[in-house]
């Protein structure tokens, strides 16, 4: 599993309080512990000292997108690729997308349990945001192709798979 240091919703914070004795144990008891990044690596001995000679970083593989063609007309959007979770900022990025020149939108692919939440912030700003819902990797691609900005305004993430593969 990654280590975030916290849950991203209150049951989850709750579930950490008694996650935190187990990871203690298991750690304890662990040969070697393999992070995804640095960032997790440090959160992880923050939180858990002993473990600090245990530890090695090995990154995520990023499966490189074939090559794409953009979507007809895409030039001008910024794109994040995420689960609609408080803690991605995806409400964030709508605000954000207030301040955009006229023209440039901002795509949204992925779906959680916001979703609602915000395409009601869209439609009560008017924000030039598309949400598009879960997509195969073809069509992802074609919007990474098509993206001429991608990124993240997650609070946390062990690894950023999504900007790896951007």
């Amino acid at each position: 599993p990654h280590y975030h240091g916290r849950g991203h919703s209150r049951l989850a914070n709750v579930l950490h309080r008694f996650y935190g004795p187990l990871a203690a144990r298991l750690l304890q008891r662990a040969d070697r512990v393999i992070c995804v990044s640095d960032s997790e690596r440090e959160a992880l001995e923050r939180r858990y000292p002993a473990v600090g000679a245990k530890t090695s970083v090995i990154s995520n593989g990023v499966d490189i997108p074939r090559p794409a063609e953009p979507w007809p007309g895409a030039d001008e959007v910024v794109l994040a690729v995420c689960r609609l979770e408080p803690y991605k900022g995806v409400q964030r990025l709508i605000e954000a997308a207030l301040e955009l020149p006229p023209g440039w939108r901002v795509v949204v692919v992925g779906d959680g349990s916001q979703r609602r939440e915000l395409e009601a912030l869209v439609r009560d700003r008017h924000a030039p945001v598309t949400f598009t819902g879960q997509l195969g990797a073809a069509d992802r691609d074609r919007w990474y192709a098509s993206a001429a900005v991608v990124v993240s305004m997650s609070e946390r993430e062990a690894f950023g798979l999504t900007v790896g593969e951007a």
